[in-house]
């Protein structure tokens, strides 16, 4: 068994910036070193069998469909983490001008979207930051503050969509979310029964009281969590650009919810996630 001979996964996330091609930068990738080997020490797990999930590594880039489907199961793929680790050092300036640290780190959706999806699993346990001014905890307040995805950028939005892309990264992120939206429903009577023994009780607690928080909010701010639609841009800033209007989540939470309350005794749906 993994995780009783030791094994652990600490996912691995970095800002990928706009004139890079692909993976971390050498400071970013220095800061994930260092931070893996404190992470494991603070732990007091092996280096040795733990292992990284880092989307350089983790996603395929060139094959459409297999980028898709690893996109797809970013969720499953937080749910089997024991920690995640953010790289976030100081970088200067991008090519577009923009500062580089932690709060560009914070408003990039893909880094949005991998935090999340571990929150959902497991809260902010194990959370854990590398900087320029150090190695911290996060705190609860730093994921709840990325819980927004679909209000941020993607990467493709920084280029400008260009080279051919005809739809956003943002739109490939839909099914993963409207999956997360059917489990939020789905579980919302869970009985506390856990089919994943291995994960921490700790961390349990915080992925049930993390995904609780986003389903209550879910009620008052479900435009900005799954909003219908998105502005696409082609072109950046320094360049001539044009928008159209593209289609996110449109009805699919409404559906969602009619599937999720069918029962076989009344086939009805309930007041409750009709406020959803």
């Amino acid at each position: 068994d993994f995780r009783r001979s030791g094994g652990r996964v600490v996912m691995c996330s970095y800002e990928q910036l706009p004139d890079v091609q692909t993976g971390p930068q050498l400071s970013q990738f220095l800061h994930l070193q260092q931070g893996l080997e404190t992470v494991c020490a603070l732990n007091s797990w092996s280096i040795e069998t733990t292992f990284v999930w880092m989307d350089v590594l983790s996603i395929p880039k060139e094959q459409r469909q297999a980028r898709q489907l690893a996109m797809d199961s970013i969720f499953l793929y937080a749910s089997c983490a024991d920690a995640f680790l953010v790289a976030a050092p100081d970088l200067g300036t991008s090519t577009l001008g923009v500062p580089v640290n932690l709060s560009s780190y914070q408003e990039d959706a893909w880094s949005a979207a991998q935090l999340f999806s571990y929150c959902c699993n497991h809260g902010a346990h194990k959370v854990y930051l590398s900087k320029s001014d150090g190695f911290t905890t996060a705190s609860t307040g730093f994921a709840q503050d990325m819980r927004f995805v679909f209000s941020r950028e993607m990467l493709c939005c920084q280029r400008g969509h260009g080279r051919g892309q005809d739809k956003c990264d943002l739109e490939c992120l839909v099914p993963t979310f409207v999956g997360l939206y059917y489990q939020m429903v789905a579980t919302s009577n869970n009985d506390g029964n856990d089919s994943e023994p291995w994960r921490e009780s700790l961390g349990r607690e915080c992925g049930r009281h993390f995904f609780q928080g986003v389903r209550a909010m879910a009620k008052h701010n479900k435009e900005e969590l799954f909003p219908k639609n998105h502005v696409y841009s082609t072109g950046t800033t320094s360049s001539a650009s044009s928008t159209q209007v593209h289609n996110l989540f449109g009805d699919l939470l409404l559906r969602v919810n009619r599937r999720a309350a069918l029962t076989e005794e009344g086939k009805k749906l309930s007041p409750e996630l009709e406020d959803l």
